[in-house]
């Protein structure tokens, strides 16, 4: 049994660790120099951003022009922002759904994932990626948002523990707080503001909030024993991470 428990574990961390992981910021990938009368053709560069959404968020064109879902993606996953000669690529087409409805007239922007172009909405995006240095994290505690980076702008909005966020900047006005986007349905996000103490970059809290979560919504389905090993499991990822955080 102990066995397909370590099985079962190393299997959701394989999951969750697996991603959009796009290094190629700001890279080069087409130019070409004019000869004679002939086009210049545009240089095309890759920026890269977070996504702000989880969901079937990245979409391919169809034949007749519209947009369908091809590939899910969850909060901080990372993806790269196609621009051509300074600009970004866009479009605009009808997302058609599976079940035959579609949204009319839709604004897309093209992304590279996984070295893969898809087609996706910029409200599903953190920023455009010029000149920012995001980075993925996930809530430690339960985080208080603040709508500035100041005491007294508290809200009563509150981010639960392990809950994956887009980091934009950290340090924010010389204080302890950093400015992270949040899905709001408008073009890259709103910005809010929490204590940077009440998150952490770290692939081994990631990894353990990411596997608790996967156990938790498979406990249901598992044996009584089973649950048990991997709740035991969990509890020494808990203590590794914990100690980790001490050195």
């Amino acid at each position: 049994m102990k066995k397909v428990a370590f099985a079962f574990l190393a299997m959701c961390c394989a999951l969750f660790l697996a991603g959009c992981n796009e290094k190629n910021r700001g890279q080069t990938v087409q130019s070409a120099e004019p000869i004679g009368d002939e086009k210049v053709a545009p240089t095309k560069s890759l920026s890269s951003t977070l996504m702000i959404s989880s969901g079937w968020t990245l979409c391919r064109e169809n034949e007749d022009g519209t947009m369908s879902s091809a590939k899910e993606t969850a909060i901080g996953d990372v993806v790269s922002v196609v621009w051509e000669n300074e600009s970004i690529v866009r479009k605009t087409a009808d997302w058609k759904f599976q079940n035959g409805t579609r949204t009319k007239n839709v604004d897309w922007l093209l992304v590279s994932c996984d070295g893969e172009e898809y087609w996706t909405r910029d409200l599903f995006l953190a920023s455009d990626g010029k000149g920012e240095h995001v980075f993925r994290a996930v809530t430690i505690e339960d985080a208080r948002v603040y709508s500035a980076a100041d005491e007294m702008t508290m809200t009563k909005e509150v981010i639960e523990e392990g809950t994956n966020v887009a980091v934009m900047k950290t340090n924010v006005g010389g204080n302890y707080f950093a400015e992270i986007k949040l899905y709001n349905g408008k073009p890259f996000g709103r910005s809010v503001y929490v204590s940077q103490f009440d998150f952490s970059d770290s692939k081994l809290d990631a990894e353990y909030y990411a596997v608790s979560a996967k156990i938790e919504a498979l406990q249901k389905d598992m044996k009584d024993e089973v649950g048990e090993e991997m709740a035991q499991l969990l509890s020494l990822i808990d203590e590794l991470r914990k100690s980790m955080a001490r050195i």
